[in-house]
């Protein structure tokens, strides 16, 4: 995919191409109904608005890199490792 980009310091036009997209999703995906053992409640109360807003903006599951106890499972070093292992495997 060719993007073109605008240099506006220079007023240049520079060519970027995609050539290959990737994702990484930590850990397993997180439905609706567990988002708050993962992130907690608010006041102690489960939300009376959650599941219209869930239900509005589509969203099934998402996946957060910290388990049910708040503990971080990935960071940016690691991440930033996968991304070069990644990149040398292509």
């Amino acid at each position: 995919m060719k993007i073109i980009s605008t240099n506006i310091k220079n007023d240049m036009i520079n060519e970027v191409y995609i050539n290959n997209i990737s994702k990484f999703l930590p850990n397993n995906p997180i439905s609706n109904d567990e988002m708050e053992d993962y992130l907690g409640l608010i006041n102690h109360k489960i939300s009376k608005s959650k599941n219209i807003v869930l239900r509005n903006n589509g969203i099934k599951c998402r996946y957060y890199a910290i388990d049910k106890n708040g503990n971080v499972t990935e960071n940016l070093y690691t991440l930033f490792l996968l991304i070069h292992i990644i990149i040398l495997i292509w």
